[in-house]
Formats: structure tokens, sequence, C-alpha cells
């Protein structure tokens, strides 16, 4: 059924697109991001164990579609690619926290209502539409055991709604505050094993509350798994209307 509603969205986005003028924008957005890591705990069961709260900063490119200036109804296709840095605390202590920084890459489009005009050239609105594709947050809580590496971090695909106000200044320059919320699938959970993380050694239970805990290292044979989390990202937005 979700998947139904996704395919209709982008068709009504697509056709819609067709019918109007294409104009070739570039921009950047920047603000808030919240995320989660997941890992593997002793039972091979996926749980939320770090949230994390850091900045991100994305590139964007595409083409918007509308008839004129004055057009009430818009369209646009968007993609991203943005870094990031922030902190990630363990839910179990929040003392204990890791710098980290966030790769991300997405594409997406957006369908717009411009509510009110002003004069010919400028006009503010709404718009509301879907983005996805791939994060990765990437720790310094780094370890060697047997002659591995690893850290804290997580790769997920992302999808979600995205939607915003939207101000348009003249022909060419666009300035929106967005809001994203994100379902992200941690296809790799990155944590393995009990360590220390000053020394990189084999860690006991009664220990955890400044080491990191997930499944033993030593079992070579784990699975990746998708697990289900949410992130949320706030964005100011400057876009040059070519």
């Amino acid at each position: 059924m979700k998947m139904t509603k996704v395919i209709s969205a982008l068709v009504i986005l697509a056709t819609f697109s067709s019918l109007a003028q294409a104009r070739f924008y570039l921009g950047a957005e920047g603000g808030y991001t919240y995320n989660t890591v997941d890992i593997t705990d002793d039972d091979g069961d996926i749980i939320n164990a770090y949230i994390g709260n850091g900045y991100l900063i994305n590139l964007d490119l595409g083409n918007e579609y509308r008839e004129d200036n004055e057009s009430v109804f818009a369209s646009r296709w968007i993609g991203q690619i943005g870094y990031g840095e922030g902190n990630l605390f363990a839910k179990s202590d929040r003392n204990t926290k890791y710098f980290s920084r966030i790769l991300n890459i997405s594409i997406g489009g957006d369908l717009f209502f411009n509510a009110l005009q002003f004069g010919k050239k400028k006009n503010f609105g709404f718009f509301l539409g879907v983005e996805f594709g791939t994060r990765i947050l990437l720790s310094n809580a780094t370890y060697m055991y047997r002659g591995k590496m690893s850290y804290v971090g997580d790769l997920g695909l992302l999808f979600g709604p995205r939607l915003g106000l939207s101000l348009a200044l003249g022909k060419h320059n666009r300035i929106e505050l967005i809001g994203k919320m994100i379902l992200k699938y941690s296809v790799d959970d990155v944590i393995n094993g009990i360590f220390d993380k000053l020394n990189g050694e084999k860690a006991s239970d009664t220990t955890n509350k400044t080491r990191m805990f997930a499944k033993d290292y030593a079992d070579d044979s784990r699975e990746n798994k998708a697990n289900p989390s949410f992130a949320f990202d706030a964005m100011l937005s400057y876009k040059y209307i070519f």
C-alpha cells in the first residue's frame, strides 16, 4: 500500500513536470540533523544503542518546473550530496560520546503550492515531497582485534517525506525552510565485540559504561540485517534558479 502511494506521487510529479517549463538550479542547505545508530547485541537482535546530534550541509542541484513565476503550482526534482559532523551518545550512558562524521547522498522530488503572490516576481508558499538515498555515519572510536579495525558507525538507506516553506525573491532567488522526517534502514551493524575503547582489549560485561558492546567479533559469519529507525533534519536553504 505504501509503495503504491509512492509510485502514484512520482507519476503525478512526472506528469506535471512534462507540462511545464524546466529551469535548472543550484543551491545549498544546512542545519541541524538527528540520527540513530544500531548495533547487534549478544542475542543477535538489532537495537538502537546510539543517538547523534550535529550539523549537515548539502549541495543541491536539479530542475524546477513551472509555467511562469506567477504559477500557483510547480514541481521539481532534486539531487543532493552532503557532509556533516556531530557527536554520537550512548543511550545507556550519555557521558559516553564519540565525534562522528556524516556523509549524505539522496534524490527526491517536491510539489509546490504558491499561496501568496507579491507582484509578478515574488511569491510565498509551501511544498511537500519525498526523498530517498543513503547516509553514512563514521565515528572516531576505533579499535584493533585479531588484525581487524572497526568503529562505531552506521550505513543506512533513507526514505521519507520532506516539507517546507518557500519564498521566491525575483526570478532567480529562492529561500526555504525544510523539515525532513527520515525512515532509515541500517543495512550494516558496524560494531562487533565488547571492547575497551582505549586499548582494544576484550572487555567484560560489567565494565560497559565506558566501552562498546555488541556481538562477539570472533564470529565472522554475521549477517547484514535491515532495521528501521528514524532521523530528522531541519534545514535553511538557498537556491539560484537559472
